[in-house]
């Protein structure tokens, strides 16, 4: 039996001692500071200027943005409690931004959402009601979006063009309730979450069991899908390639790369966890393929920062969606947010360095490299590109260079470009500790305050206040122009309806 494996993400949240998980469960700390980290980082983080936006329902509050700055009014005032309840129910409250500037309010437009759609985290809007010194108007839609579930994604495999037009046919008879996306037919979005699928359509729930057994579709995620498309859109990624997937549990991505390569190509899975390789193989029997597909597939266990192949072969393609903080996957899972901590992508900052540069060691020159996070936050996306490149320009004059490509985006998909500067945050232990014995509401901290981060302009600064895993490489480097980080691409949950996602192709150049 292997050695046993720790999950990177599991040991960075499991240094916090569990009184202070209590206070944060109890406290619903970890929303504010969430809003508090995204409100503070740069346009560009994970929304845009005031005049892109588009106005969201969120009940009972509205917006009066005015020159003397934002506040938040509520709506019903004057009516009693079982009014404002009545009031609620009906739908009637909604969140809207009102301009005094009507040339702003033109470019505003209203966001579509569905009827009687309930948010997966209450808690985040009453979080976003507390503090409204965080509240910018440009921020209200990715905070709406990220309270609410995510839609049911679909995609239609692609290793039996026969079977694939045979799935489209029968997806054919939902149209309405679900449909193709705009950047990709083999691409189908619900109009709802995967858990109310039983409810609101059983029809669709059998038909997706049925073809999901025999191999025609897989449930994944949109952002989860773009790594594997953007490298075939470079042309790293076709028939007969070898790609490497340094971190690929559960699956989604490495049956998805496996469709490509075809039944002469190669994909190595590996993950840290025997566990979790165990679960993908279970996911790779289930998935329908054949035989002469899956056979292509080569397991590996292995810590990836250290990773080793037997072949001295080097790969076309390799796909490193390393462990994060994963609070772009708050839409699915309503657990992420309520202990989230700037810690938690500061721990791992690291790791994802490590694993990023042992990707660059085993791709051939010419080929490309996806890394991808499902987090929005820079310190572990746009920070951790920017330390991979400066490492290696760094090393011996033997280095092989690399540089970061740009992915053409299909027609229809909405990705935002990276950015270069980006601010870093900690939240200091001994402030929870101070209120894990006092009874306060959702989002707020020791004595009824909400809690505040502690924001760092320098590492020696960090350093010497006691930051934990505080690293140079952290802060966005002096000289970015050259670096070219606005190739990479962010995904925001308010564009597509999607998850928070980011990716950066980086290709090592022949010479």
């Amino acid at each position: 039996m292997g050695r046993k494996r720790s999950n990177p993400l599991s040991h960075a949240r499991g240094k916090q001692q569990k009184p202070e998980n209590v206070w944060f469960r109890r406290t619903g700390a970890g929303y504010s500071l969430f809003l508090e980290y995204y409100a503070n980082q740069p346009i560009g983080t994970v929304a845009g200027r005031y005049d892109d936006i588009l106005v969201t329902k969120i009940p009972d509050m509205k917006i009066n943005e005015t020159n003397s700055g934002k506040t938040i009014e509520k709506l019903g005032r004057g009516l009693s409690r079982a009014a404002k309840r009545r009031k609620k129910k009906k739908g009637q409250s909604m969140l809207v931004l009102e301009d005094v500037d009507q040339q702003q309010s033109s470019s505003i437009v209203e966001a579509k959402l569905l009827a009687r759609q309930t948010p997966l985290s209450p808690q985040l809007l009453d979080a976003f009601r507390h503090d409204q010194s965080k509240v910018t108007a440009c921020l209200l839609p990715f905070v709406h979006s990220m309270a609410m579930p995510l839609p049911l994604t679909l995609r239609v495999r692609q290793h039996d063009r026969m079977t694939s037009k045979k799935t489209e046919l029968l997806l054919s008879a939902f149209e309405g309730i679900l449909d193709k996306v705009s950047f990709d037919e083999s691409i189908y979005q619900a109009k709802f979450s995967k858990e109310s699928i039983s409810r609101k359509c059983p029809e669709l729930k059998d038909l997706l069991l049925e073809q999901s057994q025999n191999g025609s579709l897989a449930r994944q995620e949109i952002g989860s899908m773009l790594p594997v498309l953007a490298l075939q859109q470079v042309g790293a990624l076709g028939p007969n390639s070898r790609v490497l997937d340094l971190c690929s549990s559960p699956g989604s991505k490495t049956l998805q790369a496996l469709e490509i390569v075809g039944t002469k190509g190669r994909v190595v899975a590996n993950d840290v966890s025997e566990t979790r390789l165990t679960a993908l193989r279970g996911a790779v029997g289930r998935s329908g393929l054949p035989e002469s597909y899956t056979d292509r597939i080569v397991y590996s266990c292995q810590d990836a920062t250290q990773l080793i192949l037997t072949t001295t072969r080097l790969w076309d393609a390799a796909m490193c969606d390393v462990p994060c903080s994963g609070d772009g996957t708050c839409r699915k899972d309503k657990h992420v947010l309520p202990m989230w901590k700037p810690s938690h992508g500061n721990e791992l900052h690291q790791t994802q360095v490590k694993i990023l540069l042992r990707a660059l060691r085993w791709v051939k020159p010419g080929g490309v490299v996806c890394y991808s996070t499902c987090s929005l936050n820079p310190i572990e996306d746009e920070a951790v590109v920017a330390a991979a490149l400066l490492h290696l320009r760094g090393d011996d004059k033997l280095a092989p260079a690399v540089e970061v490509i740009e992915w053409p985006h299909p027609t229809g998909f909405t990705g935002r470009p990276g950015i270069a500067n980006w601010k870093v945050a900690d939240y200091p232990r001994d402030a929870s500790d101070k209120g894990l014995t006092d009874e306060v509401g959702v989002g707020s901290g020791d004595d009824g305050e909400t809690p505040r981060l502690q924001w760092y302009e320098t590492y020696s600064e960090a350093k010497d206040a006691g930051m934990q895993c505080a690293l140079p490489s952290m802060w966005p480097p002096e000289k970015t122009t050259d670096l070219h980080l606005e190739r990479c691409t962010r995904l925001w949950p308010q564009d597509q309806d999607t998850g928070g996602f980011f990716l950066a192709l980086l290709r090592k150049t022949a010479k």
